[in-house]
């Protein structure tokens, strides 16, 4: 009886098989990493996420009086972890400029993500920073244009838009990525 059930069992995979087929398919090769598509042969890929940083605002400048508590340029360094679609587990650091003087205040600068292997996405950075409310909560919004690559994001080039919030009194911020990165 079992010799029987596995004759039909694979009469009925076959039948299904090629109910599937036409006559123009033709098989192809399986792929290393099914499901997995390789970065370089994707042309362009989204890249999302989000990443949670600490900062320092050090070269205080502050504005002339009357308004003398009030910070007119600050240099910032950030720097936290990150998880990002197409890098994984990352690294992101980032420095520059703000400056308070407008509102929103403006910072710009340049930024590296690193993946856990080491490859990385640079570029350069523009963002807008809300004043922050009585509790030292602030939200901000910007661009970082990848400029450049290394190892398997070589040649990379492309614009991740960034959102977030950050909070004054323990010098933190949650940050979201979207964006087009090509390879």
């Amino acid at each position: 009886m079992r010799r029987v059930s596995s004759v039909v069992l694979t009469l009925c995979q076959t039948a299904l098989f090629a109910s599937c087929a036409s006559p123009s398919d033709t098989p192809t090769a399986p792929t290393a990493a099914a499901g997995l598509p390789s970065l370089d042969r994707l042309g362009t890929v989204t890249i999302t996420g989000g990443c949670g940083t600490s900062y320092e605002l050090t070269n205080l400048q502050f504005q002339p009086p009357p308004n003398d508590a009030d910070l007119a340029h600050a240099d910032y360094s950030d720097g936290g972890a990150c998880q990002l679609s197409h890098l994984g587990a990352a690294t992101l650091v980032n420095s520059g400029s703000i400056d308070f003087t407008i509102v929103p205040a403006h910072g710009s600068g340049t930024f590296t993500l690193t993946a856990a292997n080491g490859d990385r996405l640079e570029g350069t950075e523009e963002t807008e920073y809300l004043p922050p409310d009585e509790n030292g909560h602030f939200g901000f919004t910007g661009v970082r244009v990848v400029t450049s690559g290394t190892g398997r994001f070589a040649g990379a080039h492309g614009t991740l838009t960034t959102s977030g919030t950050g909070s004054t009194e323990e010098s933190t911020t949650l940050q979201f990525h979207t964006g087009q990165v090509g390879f």
